[in-house]
């Protein structure tokens, strides 16, 4: 399969709401660790900066790109024999 002909072709939709259901995760996680630091009156600084570290890992293109393409398998190699 040529290179054109992967970026042409369309990933089922749930294959980008799980994506998007990842980072929608961070988000609301954040939320709730923030109003609870603020009612509890505690420091969660470093669950939140946890949590910002998993989005940002998330929203990096490498990631992303090995995320939406999970479900691809390699090409067989020549050299593999197959």
């Amino acid at each position: 399969m040529t290179a054109k002909a992967k970026v042409d072709r369309r990933l089922p939709r749930g294959v980008y709401a799980l994506y998007l259901a990842a980072l929608l995760m961070c988000v609301v996680l954040a939320f709730y660790q923030f109003r609870t630091a603020i009612v509890l009156g505690t420091n969660a600084l470093v669950q939140f900066l946890l949590i910002g570290a998993i989005f940002v890992y998330l929203i990096q293109t490498g990631v992303r790109n090995a995320f939406l393409r999970a479900g691809d398998q390699p090409e067989p190699r020549a050299e593999d024999g197959g």
